[in-house]
C-alpha cells in the first residue's frame, strides 16, 4: 500500500474510532433468512464478523481474526459502507489491537 493510501486509511480509521459507536454481537443463534446488511450466515463467518453497527450514515463491520499476533494482524479490523448500499464493496480501515475508548463493545463468546 502507497504511503499516501495508508495516511487515508488511517485518517478514515481514526475518525470512525471518536464515533460512539454502539456495537451489536452478530445474532448467529437467531441469524436473520433475509440476511444481514445483504449479506448471508456464511459471509459474515467466511469474513470474520463479530459485531455489527450503523452510525454516520454507514454500516459497520468489526471484525475479529481467529489468527491475530506477530506475525499475523492485530486482533480487530474495521470495514464501513454506506448505509442500506449493498451494491457497494467495503472499505477495510485496516486492523488494530486495542478496541477505541469510544465504542461500546459488549462481551461476547466466539461462536
Amino acid at each position: 500500500m502507497a504511503a499516501s493510501a495508508a495516511d487515508a486509511q488511517r485518517r478514515a480509521f481514526h475518525e470512525r474510532a471518536m464515533m460512539p459507536i454502539k456495537w451489536q454481537p452478530v445474532p448467529w443463534k437467531r441469524f436473520p433468512s433475509d440476511g444481514i446488511f445483504g449479506h448471508q450466515k456464511d459471509w459474515f463467518v467466511s469474513a470474520e464478523v463479530e459485531f455489527i453497527a450503523s452510525s454516520g450514515g454507514e454500516d459497520l463491520l468489526l471484525i475479529e481474526n481467529v489468527w491475530f499476533g506477530w506475525p499475523d494482524p492485530p486482533q480487530w479490523g474495521l470495514a464501513s459502507r454506506p448505509s442500506g448500499r449493498s451494491d457497494l464493496k467495503w472499505e477495510r480501515w485496516g486492523n488494530f489491537a486495542d478496541l477505541p475508548t469510544a465504542w461500546q463493545v459488549p462481551d461476547h463468546p466466539r461462536r
